[in-house]
């Protein structure tokens, strides 16, 4: 989960040095956002997919 975030971290970061002018702030946060809500995403896969694991 964390090499994941990491790598959405990287290219968020890569996207930014590469844009320009006043949406750089509204892209940066609305990227914040996408990468919480994708980590929060992932963590409730990985739980339930431990839990329907150790069910079998």
């Amino acid at each position: 989960t964390e090499q994941k975030v990491d790598s959405l971290q990287e290219l968020s970061g890569q996207l930014l040095v590469q844009a320009h002018g006043s949406e750089v702030h509204v892209i940066g946060n609305r990227l914040r956002l996408l990468l919480k809500a994708v980590a929060t995403d992932l963590e409730l896969l990985e739980k339930e997919l431990q839990a329907s694991g150790s069910r079998q």
